[in-house]
């Protein structure tokens, strides 16, 4: 199992508390938009680049990111993605960002 299957494998409740442990911010990034968008925000501001991998992956599952850094064409189609991600899917990716290993 890869550590993104494992934290996509976790409960909302258990995300938001692993997001609080390593943000130090009360929120609910998992159901709120807003929320997500503050955590978002942190791990842009740390990483800006993983948080883009990851957040490609998360809403592609395990995406071959070697593909987009052989040509580093993005189309729109995977522009659209990101931009519609869900908080779920945000937090999900601000976690594997900041808590990278």
């Amino acid at each position: 199992m890869t550590q993104l299957q494992s934290v996509q494998a976790w409960s909302d409740e258990k995300l938001d508390e692993e997001i609080l442990e390593i943000t130090d911010r009360m929120a609910s990034p998992t159901q709120s938009l807003e929320d997500s968008l503050e955590v978002q925000a942190k791990a842009i501001e740390r990483k800006p680049r993983e948080y883009a991998e990851n957040l490609i992956r998360v809403v592609n599952g395990d995406f071959p990111l070697y593909q987009l850094k052989e040509n580093y064409i993005f189309n729109l189609h995977y522009l659209n993605q990101l931009l519609q991600a869900t908080p779920r899917q945000r937090a999900e990716a601000t976690y594997l960002t900041i808590k990278a290993v």
